[in-house]
C-alpha cells in the first residue's frame, strides 16, 4: 500500500548542551517547554517510546473529485514503536476503509524504518520504499513533542527568529545538516503544541509538513500529547488519539526485513513492452501500466503514472519502439495522485495532456506548484501546458487509426477517462475493473459495474479489456465480473 504516509509519533535523542544562567529568548523558549514536558533529565533520558491508540488515516489524493473530501480509513488499533538511538521505528495498525473501494473490510499495514531503509509489510508483500520516504520519515521523527526539544538542544543547531502568533511564541529550529523545523509552544502552558517543516509532493511540489500536539497526560516522569494530527500542504493526513504512551519499555528487533533490505535503494523503473495488436503495446514491468498507441507519424501514450522517472522511462521505451515517431499527446486516465503524478514530466517533454474536462483545475494548478525543494524536470524546464478537456467523446484519429476517448466519471472517480480502440476492440482502463489475480485472493471489484454500464450504453465492441493495473482480461469475463459483484 505504497500511498500510505505516516506520521512518525516518536522521539529523537540528541546531545544536549549544557543550560547558561542568561539565555537569548529563543532558547527560553525552549527551556521552557522542556520544563514543562518534565525538565531536561526526563527529556535527556528517552530512549524508546511505544505508543498505542485509535484514530484516522485519509486517503491523500485519492478523492472522488479533485475538490472533495479526502476518504479516510478508521484505525481500529495502532502500536507505534521506535528506537531512537538507532532511527528505528514499527507502526503495525489495523485499518478499515469508511468509503466504497477496492480494499478488506479490515487489514493490517506495518511500515518501518531502519536508518536509512524505509519499508512496508502489506499483508504480507514486503517491499522497501523509495529513498524520499525514508528521507520523510526521518523528518517525521522531529515532528514530535520531544523530539523538536532534543533536536533544537542537539550539538550544531540553531534556535533563532522568535516571533508570536498570538500568544503562543514560535521559533525557527536549524539542525547541523539545514534542515528547519519551526517549534510553537502554548503562550500559557509552554507545552509544545506544533512542529511544521517544509517538504516535497510529487504532485503538490513544495509542501507544509504541520503536526499539532494537544490534551497531554502523565507518562511516567514525562508529560506526552495524546492527540495528534498531521495535515500536508493544509490537508488532514493522520489524526492519533494514544490512549497509552510507555517511555523506555522493552521493544523488538526494529530492524528491517532482509528481503526489504536486499531490495536496492533507488532502482530504475522497469518498463517491458507487450504487443496487443499491431501499433500498439502495453508498457508493463511494474504495478502500473501505460498504453503505446501508434498513427501514421506520431504516437499516444496512455498513463504516465507514479513519477517524473516512470514518466521518462516509459517515454523511452516508446521511443525504442517507435524511434521515427514522436510521442505527442498523453492521456491522463484520472486526477489521482498516482496516476496523475508523471504528467509534469510530459508537460516537460512538450506533450499535450488529454484529460477530464473536470480534472482542468487540478492540472493546471498542479503545473504551478513551485518546486524548489525536490525541483522536478518541470521546475528545470518551465513549460507551459496545452491541455485538451474531454466532455463525453473525444476522436483521436487519422488515416491509419481511430482512437475513442470517454468522459465515464463513475463510482471511483468524477474524471475518469477510458479508451477504446475500435479497430482492435480494445478497451483501455484502469481502477474500475482489476482481473483476478491467476493465484492468491481476488480483490473487490465494487466499481466495475459502473464500467459495464459505461460500455454497454455507448454500444462498444469491445473483445479484451486492458486494465493499468493487472492482467489483461476478455470481456467475457469482465461481464463475470460485473455480475458476480452485484450478486454478493
Amino acid at each position: 500500500m505504497r500511498w500510505i504516509t505516516s506520521l512518525s509519533f516518536v522521539l529523537v535523542v540528541g546531545c544536549a548542551q549544557p543550560a547558561t544562567p542568561e539565555i537569548q529568548p529563543e532558547m527560553r523558549v525552549v527551556h521552557e517547554a522542556v520544563e514543562a514536558l518534565g525538565g531536561r533529565s526526563a527529556v535527556d533520558s528517552v530512549r524508546t517510546l511505544t505508543a498505542e491508540g485509535t484514530g484516522e488515516y485519509f486517503f491523500l489524493g485519492q478523492n472522488r473529485s479533485p475538490d472533495s473530501e479526502q476518504q479516510m480509513f478508521e484505525i481500529k488499533s495502532f502500536q507505534r514503536i521506535t528506537d531512537l538511538a538507532h532511527e528505528r521505528l514499527r507502526h503495525e495498525q489495523v485499518l478499515e476503509p469508511r468509503f466504497l473501494g477496492t480494499f478488506p473490510s479490515s487489514f493490517t499495514n506495518v511500515i518501518g524504518l531502519d536508518g536509512d531503509v524505509a519499508f512496508e509489510d502489506d499483508r504480507g508483500n514486503i517491499y522497501r520504499e523509495a529513498p524520499s520516504v525514508a528521507r520523510d520519515r526521518r523528518v517525521e521523527l522531529r515532528h514530535t513533542a520531544v523530539g523538536i526539544l532534543q533536536t533544537a538542544l542537539a550539538k550544531g543547531s540553531v534556535v533563532s527568529n522568535l516571533r508570536h502568533n498570538g500568544v503562543h511564541p514560535s521559533v525557527d529550529v536549524r539542525t547541523a545538516d539545514g534542515s528547519v523545523f519551526t517549534l510553537t509552544v502554548d503562550g500559557t502552558t509552554r507545552l509544545p503544541i506544533k512542529v511544521a517543516s517544509k517538504g516535497d509532493q510529487a504532485n503538490l511540489g513544495d509542501v507544509m509538513m504541520e503536526t499539532d500536539f494537544g490534551a497531554y497526560q502523565p507518562a511516567g516522569a514525562m508529560k506526552l500529547p495524546t492527540r495528534v494530527a498531521f495535515r500536508l500542504d493544509g490537508h488532514p493526513v493522520l489524526n492519533l488519539r494514544v490512549t497509552k504512551n510507555t517511555v523506555n519499555g522493552p521493544t523488538p528487533d526494529l530492524s528491517a526485513p532482509p528481503a526489504a533490505k536486499a531490495e536496492p535503494a533507488d532502482p530504475a523503473p522497469k518498463v517491458t513492452a507487450e504487443p496487443l495488436a499491431k501499433g500498439v503495446w502495453l508498457l508493463g514491468g511494474e504495478s502500473h501500466h501505460s498504453v503505446l498507441v501508434e498513427f501514421s507519424d506520431h504516437a499516444v501514450l496512455i498513463e504516465a503514472p507514479l513519477s517524473d522517472a516512470r514518466a521518462f522511462a516509459v517515454l523511452s521505451k516508446a521511443a525504442e519502439l517507435l524511434p521515427a515517431k514522436p510521442v505527442t499527446h498523453l492521456v491522463n486516465t484520472h486526477h489521482h495522485f498516482d496516476h496523475s503524478a508523471g504528467v509534469r514530466a510530459a508537460v516537460s517533454r512538450g506533450l499535450t495532456i488529454v484529460a477530464h474536462e473536470k480534472s482542468r483545475r487540478f492540472l493546471e494548478a498542479m503545473m504551478e506548484r513551485p518546486h524548489t525543494v525536490a525541483p522536478d524536470a518541470l521546475a528545470k524546464k518551465p513549460m507551459r501546458m496545452q491541455l485538451q478537456g474531454v466532455e463525453g467523446r473525444t476522436v483521436h484519429q487519422d488515416g491509419t487509426r481511430t482512437m475513442e476517448i470517454y468522459a465515464t466519471g463513475g463510482t471511483h472517480a468524477d474524471t475518469m477517462l477510458v479508451v477504446y480502440l475500435p479497430k482492435d476492440r480494445l478497451l483501455v482502463e484502469v481502477d474500475d475493473y482489476v482481473p483476478r489475480p491467476p493465484q492468491g485472493t481476488p480483490r473487490p471489484n465494487p466499481f466495475a459495474a459502473s464500467l459495464f454500464a459505461a460500455v454497454a450504453s455507448r454500444k462498444l465492441d469491445v473483445e479484451r479489456v486492458v486494465p493499468l493495473h493487472g492482467r489483461i482480461a476478455s470481456f467475457a469475463e469482465f461481464e463475470a465480473t460485473v455480475r458476480s459483484e452485484k450478486a454478493q
